[in-house]
């Protein structure tokens, strides 16, 4: 790795270490290498220690100029930290930056780095996805896995129109999909793309990494619908919400909605199982959300975080699980003022943005 400034680091000797020696970052520093890919990427490791002091370190990584969260590096012995990637095949940029270094008498805060370990082939497989949106600035998405819902969509209350228009929904030209709601002289637009007939989950993972909006009326999600939608209907079909967050970046929605055997007098037309509640603001930065499909169960989460584990087992003789052996697709979109956000005021910031570095499927 070339670390800069010069001087800002250098190899020491450790015979812990898997070639027996490892670089260490002693200020503030970005260590860089280029990783080549002979085959798609999914995951990658980078080894590390801390000397700690008044705190851990604090590594970010970023991979071809695009940054994960930070990671605080908090045990003094290797260990391995591992990220979910989405890399094709080629020549790849990896920089680690040390960022908060502490120096006082016999007290330092400093940066061990091992060995960086890149595992290939998850997305090489029958029926695999990979779409990292990597096309000209103001392009379409690509085809092959995307089409769009278009039209007002009005239901729960909600106000946008959505569009196939760049000005909704277009790729940044630096590897993101961009879903933007507008708010216009006659109304609200957004986007709503969708899988529908191009990848459809039965098991497996199903994930993608974004950067929520937040503000008043927006509800931004990322979810699925059976394919079998148009044919039995909702929520006949069922629908997994992975990520919904119509009260702002800092409170969750993860939600199983399901039909009745026979519909309780009063009852919504579905049962929802699910977990909800305050979590970081998601519109700092990037985040990885995710889906895990097996028989009889559906596993929710984001980053490294599991947020909710729902079996067949937990429901009642009254509700239907419909969600083994059924193909679903994926929706990212962005509503405006539904019943649960409410409607947009004066402190809603326009336009209201979704970037999405990756998609990706991966059948079990």
């Amino acid at each position: 790795m070339v670390v800069t400034p010069a001087g800002a680091g250098s190899v020491y000797a450790d015979k812990t270490a898997s070639g027996g020696a490892a670089l260490g970052l002693w200020t503030t520093a970005q260590a860089t290498t280029n990783i080549s890919l002979s085959a798609p990427a999914t995951a990658l490791s980078i080894r590390a220690k801390g000397q700690l002091c008044k705190g851990a370190p604090t590594m970010t990584v970023a991979i071809d100029g695009k940054a994960t969260s930070p990671t605080a590096v908090s045990t003094t012995s290797w260990a391995d930290y591992s990220m979910t990637v989405a890399l094709q095949a080629g020549t790849h940029t990896l920089s680690v930056a040390f960022t908060n270094p502490y120096r006082k008498g016999n007290c330092s805060r400093a940066l061990g780095l091992d060995r960086v370990t890149v595992q290939t082939g998850g997305t090489s497989g029958a029926g695999a996805v990979l779409d990292d949106f990597v096309g000209a600035a103001g392009t379409q998405p690509s085809s092959q896995y995307w089409d769009y819902d278009t039209g007002q969509w009005n239901s729960n209350g909600q106000l946008q129109n959505y569009t196939n228009s760049t000005q909704n929904i277009r790729l940044d030209g630096n590897g993101n999909l961009i879903i933007q709601a507008l708010k216009t002289s006659t109304g609200y637009t957004s986007g709503r793309l969708v899988t529908r007939g191009k990848v459809n989950m039965v098991y497996g993972t199903m994930s993608a990494r974004i950067k929520m909006p937040s503000g008043k009326g927006i509800s931004p999600a990322f979810w699925l619908l059976g394919s079998n939608v148009d044919t039995v209907g909702w929520p006949q079909c069922g629908e997994i919400d992975l990520m919904e967050l119509p009260k702002l970046a800092t409170y969750y929605y993860t939600t199983l909605h399901g039909p009745w055997v026979q519909r309780p007098a009063g009852a919504s037309a579905d049962y929802m199982i699910g977990t909800q509640g305050p979590i970081a603001d998601l519109s700092t930065d990037f985040h990885t959300y995710w889906v895990r499909r097996s028989a009889g169960q559906v596993v929710i989460g984001i980053d490294n975080t599991t947020l909710g584990t729902y079996t067949k087992a937990m429901l009642t003789s009254n509700q239907q699980w419909v969600f083994d052996d059924q193909p679903m697709y994926a929706i990212l979109n962005i509503s405006v003022g539904d019943n649960s956000s409410g409607q947009p005021d004066a402190t809603t910031p326009w336009p209201a943005t979704m970037l999405v570095d990756w998609f990706r499927f991966d059948p079990a």
